[in-house]
C-alpha cells in the first residue's frame, strides 16, 4: 500500500494569482509522486497573508486532516507557506508530529525540527521588515498629502 500525503499552497496577496497555487501543488504533486507517495487531498489560502492564521480555511483544514490520520507525509513547497508566524508555524509543526505525519518541503525535503525552527524564524522576521516598509512608505505618502489608505 502506497505512503500518503496531504499538500498545502497559500500566496499572499493580489499581486500573485491562482497560477501562484496551481504551481505550488503542481511542485508539491511531483515531489510525492517522485517518491510513490499518493497525494490523497491538498489544502490552499488564496490572497490571504501568512499571520491570519485562524482565518484561513485551507491550513485549518489541513490540520484537522492530519490529525485524523492515516496521513503519512505533509507537504508544502516552503514552510513560509504554513505561516509567517513562529507561534502558529510551531503549532502547525507539533500537530503534525502528535498526528505522526512527517513534514517535506519540495524544495529541500524532510524538515528537520532544526531546521524548522530556524525558518520559522527567518519567516516572522521577514513580516516584521515587511510591515515595518510598509509603514513608514505609507508615513511618507501621507506626508506628500496624499492618502496612506486609513493613515491620513
Amino acid at each position: 500500500m502506497p505512503k500518503t500525503a496531504i499538500i498545502y499552497a497559500r500566496y499572499s496577496d493580489d499581486k500573485q494569482n491562482e497560477q501562484t497555487i496551481e504551481a505550488q501543488l503542481s511542485a508539491c504533486r511531483e515531489y510525492a509522486d517522485q517518491r510513490g507517495w499518493k497525494v490523497v487531498e491538498t489544502f490552499s489560502d488564496y490572497s490571504t497573508t501568512g499571520s491570519y492564521f485562524k482565518r484561513r480555511p485551507g491550513i485549518q483544514g489541513f490540520m484537522v486532516r492530519a490529525k485524523r490520520g492515516g496521513i503519512d507525509y505533509a507537504i508544502c513547497t516552503a514552510t513560509d507557506r504554513l505561516s509567517r508566524d513562529a507561534e502558529h508555524s510551531h503549532h502547525v509543526y507539533k500537530t503534525l508530529v502528535h498526528a505522526q505525519v512527517e513534514l517535506h518541503s519540495s524544495q529541500s525535503g524532510k524538515v528537520s525540527p532544526l531546521e524548522f525552527g530556524i525558518r520559522a524564524a527567518i519567516a516572522e522576521d521577514y513580516l516584521k521588515q515587511t510591515a515595518a516598509k510598509t509603514r513608514d512608505g505609507m508615513k511618507y505618502t501621507v506626508t506628500q498629502g496624499k492618502s496612506a489608505g486609513g493613515l491620513s
